[in-house]
C-alpha cells in the first residue's frame, strides 16, 4: 500500500514539474522572441509566396526577410521574427508608445526624427533610392520638380512623395492611384500616365521578371537617395546595442553583402547619399 502511495506521488510530483519546465520554456521562449514590423509590401523587400504545392500554404521572402533571418544566426538571445503593418496603423502604436517590437527599413526623415532623438536608430542596412521612371517612346526629362506640372503621374494609393504630392494637393500635376507598382508599371507601358515614382530596386525587380527593360527609361535625377535603417522604440531600448553591433558587423560580413547582390541592390551604384 505505501508503495502505491509513493508511486503516485512520484508520479504526481514527475507531472508538475514537466508543467512547470514546459511553462518555463513557453515563456522563455516568448519573452525572447522581438516582433520586426515591416509596412514594405513590395518586392524586394517584403513578398509572400506560395510554399511548395499547398494551395493556402505561404511563405515570406524579401530582403527584409532575409536580415531578420540572418540577425537570427548571428546571436542567441532573441528570436526575431518579421511582421507586417499597414504604415497607419503601425505610426499609431509607435506615437501612442505602444508598439511591441521595431520597423524595419526605415528612415528617420519618415518619422519626423531627423535629429534621432525620438527614437533609437541602428545604422544604414542598406542604401537605396526612389527613381522617376517614364515609358521609353516619352521625352520628359527634367531638372527641377516644377518641369513636371500638367503631366500624368500614377502612384500607389497612401504613397508621398515629396514635391510632388504636394503638386497633386494643388492640382498642377493629374494623378492616378493603384493598389501596386505592378499597376503602375502597366498604367505606363498603356500610356495611360506619364510618370511613376518607385524604388529603382522594385523596377529591378520587375524588369527581371514579367517587364521588359527595353520598355521603360529612368531619369537621370533619382527623387531620393536614402539609407533604410531599424527603428527601436524607447520601450525596447535593450535591444538597441544587440541590434547596433549586427547592423554594423552585416556592413562587412561577406556573406549578407552576397545575399543583398542577390537582390540586384549593388546595381544602384550609389557612391553617395544626398
Amino acid at each position: 500500500m505505501r508503495s502505491i502511495k509513493t508511486l503516485t506521488y512520484l508520479f504526481s510530483y514527475l507531472l508538475i514539474t514537466s508543467l512547470s519546465l514546459i511553462a518555463h520554456n513557453a515563456h522563455t521562449n516568448n519573452s525572447n522572441k522581438v516582433k520586426v514590423y515591416t509596412y514594405h509590401e513590395k518586392p524586394p523587400y517584403f513578398m509572400h509566396a506560395k510554399k511548395g504545392n499547398q494551395p493556402y500554404g505561404v511563405s515570406e521572402t524579401g530582403i527584409y526577410h532575409d536580415f531578420v533571418e540572418y540577425l537570427n544566426t548571428q546571436q542567441q538571445n532573441h528570436k526575431y521574427e518579421l511582421h507586417f503593418m499597414p504604415r497607419l496603423r503601425l505610426e499609431k502604436l509607435l506615437n501612442n508608445k505602444e508598439l511591441d517590437g521595431i520597423i524595419i527599413g526605415v528612415n528617420p526623415l519618415w518619422f519626423k526624427d531627423k535629429e534621432q532623438k525620438k527614437f533609437l536608430w541602428t545604422s544604414s542596412i542598406m542604401n537605396d533610392r526612389d527613381i522617376f521612371l517614364v515609358n521609353s517612346e516619352s521625352n520628359i526629362n527634367f531638372s527641377k520638380t516644377e518641369e513636371f506640372i500638367g503631366f500624368t503621374f500614377v502612384l500607389a494609393r497612401g504613397s508621398y512623395y515629396k514635391g510632388i504630392t504636394e503638386l497633386a494637393k494643388q492640382e498642377k500635376i493629374k494623378m492616378s492611384v493603384t493598389s501596386n507598382a505592378q499597376q503602375n508599371l502597366d498604367m505606363l507601358s498603356h500610356h495611360r500616365a506619364d510618370v511613376t515614382i518607385m524604388s529603382e530596386l522594385t523596377a529591378n525587380y520587375f524588369f527581371n521578371k514579367e517587364y521588359p527593360r527595353e520598355k521603360f527609361r529612368i531619369l537621370s535625377t533619382p527623387h531620393d537617395t536614402f539609407e533604410r535603417m531599424i527603428l527601436i522604440p524607447r520601450s525596447q531600448q535593450h535591444l538597441h546595442e544587440e541590434l547596433r553591433i549586427l547592423v554594423k558587423k552585416s556592413a562587412s560580413d561577406n556573406a549578407w553583402q552576397d545575399t543583398l547582390e542577390q537582390w540586384h541592390v549593388k546595381e544602384l551604384n550609389i557612391s553617395e547619399l544626398e
